[in-house]
């Protein structure tokens, strides 16, 4: 092919003040994505204790949180005798029979609450042993005050239909040992049809599911029912499974339980640190553990549980109270039709000679160097924000290095980008960019399905701006329509992308080069839709300099 005769497609000028009203609006657009993305992951306000009595309130459950994280409280202590002094007394103060099995290095606490139904039971579960290092307010102390309240919360509505189990184990921080003792030789496992595990490994955050079962399809659906803010993904199932981190969910897991676990993971670095205290914990963490707590606790409890496996399922959570879940057997699928439509307008272009392979090519190149710059830039502002520390607390010193990575992410793929134009017209660059995009799609379906979320909906939307693009020249008035177009078709880009990048902050923080890495890789691939635009401002800003 000719690819001198390969051309941008030409439109009518527009005046360089719409452009820049243009490009105004697309930033004030996309910035108040990525705003309302990251804020609704936030955990929620705490609860006073004049708040209803069916209501769960951190405040309430503070209480029993300043009675129990005191002080360490390891296996065998004194310190822990005095805790499970006081569970016990609360326990029974609330109506319940509690019971203590005890084993030769652990003593676990149970209890029951009876449904008016002989069917299978909800199990909580949160350790309420420490390190010998930490007070443990969040590891586990949060779960543990977090159970207590809950039984308050359910005693004070109508009676469930199923048994809730509340299991305190004990031995967990030395090799989950209560939760093998419960599940192995106490009699009310048998009777357990799914488990709710709460653990922390931070001080704050929102509280994350991060695990499940296998065959969670059922559970993932009615987990999105039943809570009010769920912060969930399949994408954090996929990594989890790689590490090499246990809880007591593992136990369960093992010997063949369905189950869900919780955990809020910010502030990771005084997890097992004396700095596992009071004065450190976040109330709204507290908090959502507890509105999970209740509202799958009341969900589940009133189900029938004889069945809670259905198939494997792909979850994400949009926004503050929305979950998009369909079956894990769909991402190949979904995923041969992002690729079908992404192929077909690469070969229409350059069948209706609008694409050159070369171009394509060059805008490939473009998104790998826009993301090896971005990588080293990531490392740089890590290096001078160590510098700097000083003068910030940790909590503000690592979300302003975040807040300068992605703009410095998003101007140097911009100017990438806008270099490229010697090579590529922006329809090329931006395709090319998008094949990272597709390469992405491809490896996720088959080896990462819980995953593939992340990269299928931006490819398919992303095409669809581009089919956009690939019309006719416009009008000069109908120009901010069709970039209009192109942005909203970005949108699932922006909010997925904004959402996994913070996300991944919060679990990996700035002292690991794997977030340099995913934070470089996706604001760059998040960039590239919006190459149209980046050319549709820069062209008439040139062409006024040059009159």
């Amino acid at each position: 092919m000719n690819t001198a005769a390969v051309k941008e497609p030409a439109s009518p000028p527009a005046r360089l003040g719409t452009r820049i009203r243009i490009a105004v609006a697309v930033i004030l657009f996309i910035g108040s994505l990525i705003f309302v993305s990251v804020a609704t992951l936030f955990p929620p306000d705490p609860v006073p204790s004049n708040a209803s009595p069916t209501e769960f309130s951190s405040a309430r459950a503070m209480k029993h949180l300043i009675a129990i994280s005191q002080t360490p409280h390891p296996t065998g202590s004194p310190a822990q005798t005095e805790v499970r002094k006081y569970i016990l007394s609360q326990l029974a103060a609330l109506g319940l029979k509690p019971e203590v099995q005890e084993l030769t290095s652990i003593s676990n606490i149970v209890a029951r609450l009876r449904g008016i139904q002989n069917g299978k039971a909800v199990l909580l579960d949160g350790h309420y042993d420490t390190v010998a290092e930490a007070p443990g307010a969040s590891d586990d102390g949060a779960a543990v005050a977090m159970m207590i309240e809950t039984i308050r919360a359910l005693k004070s509505r109508a009676p469930l239909n199923n048994d809730v189990i509340f299991l305190f184990s004990d031995g967990e921080e030395i090799g989950k040992l209560g939760a093998a003792a419960f599940v192995y030789q106490h009699p009310w496992a048998k009777d357990v049809a799914l488990v709710l595990n709460f653990e922390a490994r931070g001080v704050k955050g929102p509280s994350i599911l991060f695990e499940t079962g296998s065959e969670n399809g059922w559970l993932i659906r009615e987990f999105a029912k039943a809570v009010p803010h769920p912060v969930a993904n399949s994408f954090a199932y996929d990594v989890y499974k790689f590490l090499p981190n246990d809880t007591d969910l593992t136990v369960f897991k093992e010997a063949g339980f369905a189950g869900l676990n919780f955990a809020f993971i910010d502030g990771s670095q005084y997890y097992h640190t004396p700095s596992d205290n009071l004065a450190n914990l976040d109330e709204r963490s507290l908090q959502h553990h507890g509105s999970y707590a209740l509202a799958l606790t009341q969900h589940f409890a009133n189900l029938d549980l004889t069945n809670v496996r259905a198939g494997d399922a792909i979850y994400f959570n949009l926004f503050r109270s929305t979950m998009i879940v369909y079956p894990m057997t769909l991402a190949i699928p979904f995923a041969c039709l992002a690729m079908v439509l992404f192929l077909t307008y690469v070969v229409l272009g350059i069948s209706n000679q609008r694409l050159a392979m070369k171009g394509v090519a060059s805008g490939f190149r473009a998104l790998l160097l826009s993301i090896a710059i971005s990588c080293l830039l990531v490392m740089l502002i890590r290096w001078i924000g160590d510098i700097l520390s000083r003068s910030l607390s940790s909590s503000s010193h690592d979300r302003l290095l975040l807040g300068l990575s992605v703009i410095g992410i998003v101007v140097v793929t911009s100017i990438v980008y806008l270099r490229s134009g010697k090579t590529a017209s922006a329809i090329e660059a931006a395709i090319g960019g998008s094949c990272g995009w597709l390469l992405m799609t491809v490896l996720t379906s088959l080896f990462l399905k819980g995953s593939s979320y992340l990269f299928v909906w931006p490819l398919i939307f992303n095409t669809l701006a581009l089919a956009a693009v690939f019309r006719h020249p416009v009008p000069a008035r109908r120009l901010p329509l069709r970039l209009g177009v192109i942005s909203i078709c970005a949108v699932p880009t922006v909010v997925l992308i904004s959402s996994f990048v913070y996300l991944t902050f919060l679990a990996l923080t700035f002292d690991s080069l794997s977030f340099a890495i995913v934070a470089a890789s996706s604001v760059a691939l998040a960039v590239v839709p919006f190459v149209p635009h980046l050319r549709f401002v820069a062209t008439g800003v040139v062409n006024i300099q040059q009159r």
